[in-house]
């Protein structure tokens, strides 16, 4: 077990943990900082407000990410020596992407009036859209599927504490709450204009527009990903954006602050899922063997990472709650004990979820991203109307339970050749061991 880790410590994906791990750190330290000064300055009812508005301002998100962080990013893991491949691809994504970022705009303007907590809104809801602006035209894509992560922890740590700056010198009394939301999107556009100019300058990049039919097709190929992602973050989305529906500012605090600790944790996973996935890629391609092998070394790390964490979360939720608000808020504390093993559950659902994508099995993954995304916002409906904040956070639960069952089963009865299960058999050969 020792010399597995030892090797590993020294590969490539080590690396990459290490900077994606530091940019996830700064994206849930940073707003961690800022959450206690926008609740004592604006208020717990405006600060709900402004976590609504963010919950259905990331729909417009996830649409203009559509499936690139995940498709493009295999492409460009395959191509990347072939600079003019490279540039293709990037080309496509920013076209497709600037379309779907004016798409969105036109949806927003229409949809946004027929919310009734957002009517009288309109300058914080057009202000907050400045965060799907900022996500057009970041290119931290493109840094991951050539694993050069050091310029995604950079562009990532200037981003927020642009945002924190701005927020802590700016927001003074309860009226800037409208400015909350564009401080987070102005971050975003900085560090959008920086990504591309360093693709401009250090791979020579020609920015040019491809076509109607070369941005179709990009959308065509990568339709079964964005589908399973919209579904996924739009039902994560959809907690607070449900709960906001039965609920007022004060409840919807209380589920957030504990959401944001979970979504930290959470964020863990995340890490290894993009540290490894092009690897993935690539080894796949040269057999299930070799990545199941691979995979044994996934499932150590994620025993020893979320095993301990889960039960410190568990066991220790009044005092992070308190280290946060700065007061005791046992519904808080609660609630994080509900969610406390919900990333151990995500972190296992990687190796089938990676299987899945690695092979071009994106129908499947889509159906099963759908079929989890429409049980967690029925089973969100029904257990909110009943318990309020508690319900959101045991659906979410439930929902990551539900996720990791359904991959496996996908795998296991429709896809038997490619069973994470085989792990259990698999004997040690010897072209293994650069792996």
């Amino acid at each position: 077990m020792l010399n597995r880790i030892k090797r590993l410590k020294n590969s490539k994906i080590s690396s990459n943990f290490i900077s994606l791990t530091f940019v996830q750190i700064t994206n849930y330290i940073i707003p961690l900082a800022t959450f206690p000064y926008l609740v004592r300055v604006l208020g717990v009812e405006r600060f709900g407000l402004i976590m609504f508005t963010q919950s259905f301002i990331n729909y417009f998100s996830t649409l203009t990410d559509y499936s690139f962080n995940l498709s493009a990013i295999r492409e460009i893991a395959i191509n990347r020596s072939d600079n003019n491949k490279l540039n293709t691809i990037f080309n496509q994504v920013i076209n497709a992407k600037v379309l779907l970022c004016l798409i969105s705009f036109f949806i927003l303007l229409f949809s946004y009036p027929f919310i009734v907590k957002l009517q009288e809104e309109t300058q914080l809801v057009l202000l907050s859209f400045s965060v799907v602006i900022g996500q057009t035209f970041t290119s931290t894509w493109f840094f991951q599927g050539i694993e050069d992560m050091k310029y995604i922890t950079y562009l990532n740590v200037m981003g927020k504490i642009i945002s924190a700056i701005l927020i802590f010198t700016l927001i003074r009394v309860p009226n800037d709450y409208v400015l909350a939301n564009l401080f987070q999107g102005l971050g975003n556009i900085c560090i959008g204009i920086i990504s591309i100019y360093i693709l401009k300058s250090k791979y020579d990049f020609k920015f040019k527009f491809l076509g109607v039919k070369s941005i179709f097709k990009s959308l065509y190929d990568g339709w079964h990903v964005f589908i399973s992602n919209f579904t996924v973050i739009s039902s994560i989305s959809s907690n607070v954006f449900i709960l906001g529906i039965f609920t007022d500012g004060l409840h919807i605090g209380y589920y957030v602050m504990a959401e944001k600790i979970f979504t930290a944790f959470r964020s863990v996973a995340v890490i290894l899922y993009q540290a490894i996935y092009p690897k993935v890629c690539i080894l796949a391609q040269n057999g299930f063997n070799f990545l199941l092998y691979f995979f044994k070394k996934i499932f150590l790390i994620i025993g020893l990472i979320f095993i301990p964490g889960s039960l410190f979360v568990f066991i220790f939720s009044n005092k992070i709650i308190y280290l946060i608000a700065g007061y005791d808020v046992p519904q808080t504390a609660f609630i994080l004990r509900i969610l406390a093993f919900a990333p151990l559950i995500t972190a296992f659902n990687i190796p089938a979820t990676l299987t899945l994508l690695a092979y071009d099995l994106k129908k499947s993954y889509a159906l099963v991203s759908t079929f989890v995304a429409v049980f967690n916002i029925v089973i969100n409906l029904i257990l909110v109307s009943l318990y309020r904040e508690n319900g959101t956070a045991l659906s979410s639960f439930l929902t990551e339970l539900v996720m990791t069952i359904a991959l496996y089963f996908t795998l296991s009865i429709y896809y038997k050749q490619y069973s994470i299960f085989k792990i259990l058999n698999l004997k040690k050969e010897q072209n293994f061991s650069k792996i």
